[in-house]
């Protein structure tokens, strides 16, 4: 089993440390996977849906805080999930991660 660990700071975090000088929040957020979740498209899917479900979570700062809120978290998992599937480096979970997210994208507009 592989894990993939990523250090991050919220948005709010980021404002913050503009402001004050030093972060109000930092996590690490690790990922663990192993190969056999890449082993068909099933797999791969099913591995993309626990990739999205722990980037949301773990922006999860930003529920309840109304529309910037949401527009925040959305932002945090987005950029979570896309260093995750780089980090795992697979070409068919980056090329599914492209199809699934450029279709949100598209949908926003």
């Amino acid at each position: 089993m592989k894990t993939f660990a990523k250090r991050f700071l919220t948005a709010a975090a980021l404002a913050s440390a503009t402001l004050a000088g030093a972060p109000a929040f930092a996590g690490d957020v690790d990922f663990a996977y192993s190969a056999s979740e890449m082993r068909n498209s099933a797999a791969i899917s099913d591995l993309y849906e626990r990739i999205e479900e722990k980037a949301w979570r773990a922006c999860a700062v930003y529920e309840n805080s109304g529309l910037l809120g949401i527009a925040y978290q959305r932002a945090c998992a987005a950029d979570l999930m896309a260093d995750f599937v780089d980090g795992i480096d697979n070409a068919k979970l980056t090329a599914l991660h492209e199809e699934r997210h450029g279709a949100r994208l598209a949908e926003s507009f």
